[in-house]
């Protein structure tokens, strides 16, 4: 993310230059898999209180429908999906929805289906996900040595 920054030059003008904010990381918990979690995850910095209520419906609907249920939806991109039918601020959406989605599909918000975004969202919010101890690059490692 970058931001402005306002510098004098030279001759002592007042110039706007853009400079890379640092990455800050902070934990992201659930609280329906962890109860006790709850304060945290409603302190967490990221994502705003009105973001985090948004996320109610979207956990309705992958909570309450069958895969099935979820592809029989109107089809649309996962973007659209998250701004017009979620609602979610653009800062929620690009802090923590974008890098974690496109992380996970390869490609941007607007080319990703929203079919396939409430199926994986449903898998993540149903399921278990795990890493090895190693981290990430452990999984390479494993696929390596047959595991």
């Amino acid at each position: 993310k970058k931001k402005k920054k306002k510098k004098n030059n030279e001759e002592g003008e007042e110039e706007e230059e853009e400079e890379e904010e640092s990455a800050l990381l902070a934990e992201v918990a659930d609280p329906l898999r962890m109860p006790g979690r709850t304060l945290a995850a409603l302190s967490s910095p990221v994502g705003s209180l009105a973001d985090k209520i948004k996320l109610v419906p979207l956990l309705y609907a992958v909570f309450t429908k069958s895969i099935d249920e979820l592809f029989d939806e109107r089809e649309t991109d996962a973007l659209t999906c998250l701004k017009g039918r979620y609602k979610f601020s653009d800062e929620f959406i690009d802090v923590f929805l974008k890098p974690f989605f496109e992380g996970i599909f390869f490609c941007p918000l607007e080319y990703q289906s929203s079919r396939m975004f409430h199926f994986v969202m449903k898998m993540f919010s149903t399921g278990n996900v795990s890493l090895p101890t190693g981290g990430m690059g452990a999984i390479s490692d494993q696929l390596a040595d047959g595991a």
